[in-house]
């Protein structure tokens, strides 16, 4: 029996009524609009919590946020005894990845640890703009497009926050290349 291909989008603060495929006319959102035609959205599905950490645990757990008592975000390392999803999808065959921030543990300026996620590829990164020098692989692709990250964002941190990086150079752009790639 083949495996049928999973992808989870999760962005910040994004709510099911801003896409195009399910009603919004606001924002033009055209690749998640294929990807809805294709495949599944769910115009009813809640999360647990209002905050990252705890949210994507309850998503990749499939408990509560009580029952895995993991209640804010950086709040140290994750609980070994929980089960994510990706293991248990890779123990049952599928090749699975991650791009992208997850925020499961606390990072404090280095890369998060990670339990035993069961994912074959991971491409982390921080936030979309990197605040501390970059053992992560958000900041080795902008070093092959011949950009220093550090150098890069100084402006912006300086600024605290302005205006935000080229579109070329955006942590959106990095990931969709990442995933691109391992689809």
């Amino acid at each position: 029996m083949r495996n049928f291909s999973i992808v989870w989008i999760c962005s910040d603060q994004q709510r099911w009524d801003t896409l195009q495929c399910l009603g919004f006319k606001g924002t033009q959102t055209p690749n998640i609009d294929r990807l809805a035609a294709r495949g599944t959205a769910f115009a009813r599905a809640y999360c647990q919590s209002p905050i990252c950490t705890p949210s994507r645990t309850s998503f990749l757990t499939g408990l509560y946020p009580i029952a895995h008592q993991v209640h804010q975000n950086g709040a140290g390392t994750f609980p070994s005894h929980l089960v994510l999803l990706p293991k248990l999808m890779a123990n049952a065959g599928y090749y699975t990845g991650h791009i992208g921030k997850l925020h499961l543990s606390a990072t404090r300026g280095m890369i998060e640890k990670r339990p035993d996620d069961g994912f074959a590829e991971f491409y982390w990164s921080p936030e979309p703009f990197p605040e501390w020098s970059g053992n992560h692989d958000y900041h080795a692709w902008m070093w092959s497009k011949g950009v220093n990250p550090e150098a890069y964002f100084k402006p912006y941190l300086d600024q605290h926050y302005g205006p935000g990086p080229a579109a070329e150079y955006r942590q959106a752009r990095w990931a969709g290349d990442r995933a691109e790639r391992f689809i």
